[in-house]
């Protein structure tokens, strides 16, 4: 229906057709600032919460105490509201009074606005996002790590493998599946994002349009502007888009190491 929509109504013509709504979108300044917001925003938040994630998994996953209380904890921000989280950090990133600042001060630095100034509001943008992330990749993470048989761990140990060789050669190659299906869902939820955005700057895309987000910029064109033509269009790009980097990545991971 939206690549239907997509190819109608461009002009509020009965029975109207044609690619109009796809030619406004490639003549569109915010459609580019949205491409470029939301592309820097899943160029950092992707391997930042892939990698956090693993190695607090890892972390866990090993024999420490109160394990079970670590892995609470990790997973609060995912069954969390978005709006609350994003609230409570717009109390952190507070220019005044926030906590981020109050630690700034102490070591000296002149605070920063965080949320008001475009140049850091991305940065706002993705230290929410990466900690909301964190407690779905790490509760996966561990699922595929007490996989994994112990006998492979044993046998390193035998061999004199430390914990850095064992992780890197015999714990991340069999977690590889594992990791590939958080890298696919992390990959799309970052496409995605739109809540983070809406709560933290206030029903507004960031100062300047500073995080101007794809889902943001399709939202803005059909609830505010009644555009539904150019929203569905650039519903079908995105699509496009997340379809297009998928299919990179299932053909990468078709290269898999058999393991006897």
């Amino acid at each position: 229906m939206s690549f239907y929509i997509s190819y109608n109504y461009t002009k509020d013509i009965v029975f109207e057709r044609g690619i109009d709504n796809y030619k406004y979108l490639m003549q569109d300044k915010e459609f580019w600032i949205a491409i470029k917001n939301t592309s820097i925003y899943v160029l950092f938040v992707t391997p930042i919460s892939i990698i956090m994630s693993l190695i607090i998994a890892i972390f866990i996953n090993s024999q420490i105490k109160f394990k079970n209380l670590f892995r609470s904890i990790y997973f609060l921000p995912f069954i969390t509201s978005t709006v609350a989280i994003s609230m409570v950090f717009r109390w952190i990133f507070n220019y005044d009074y926030g906590v981020l600042n109050y630690i700034l001060n102490l070591f000296n630095l002149n605070p920063i606005k965080w949320i008001t100034d475009p140049k850091w509001s991305m940065v706002s943008l993705i230290i929410l996002s990466v900690w909301k992330s964190l407690g779905y990749n790490i509760m996966i993470f561990l699922a595929g790590l007490q996989n994994i048989g112990s006998n492979y761990i044993l046998a390193s140990r035998i061999d004199g493998a430390n914990f850095i060789q064992r992780t890197k050669s015999i714990t991340i190659p069999l977690l590889s599946p594992t990791l590939f299906f958080v890298v696919i869902i992390t990959l799309i939820n970052s496409f995605k994002v739109f809540g983070e955005v809406f709560a933290l700057f206030d029903k507004r895309p960031g100062p300047l349009n500073s995080c101007l987000t794809m889902v943001y910029y399709i939202y803005n064109k059909f609830y505010n502007h009644y555009q539904y033509g150019i929203a569905s269009a650039a519903v079908v790009i995105l699509f496009l888009i997340i379809i297009i980097l998928n299919y990179i990545q299932f053909k990468i991971g078709e290269r898999k190491v058999n393991y006897d």
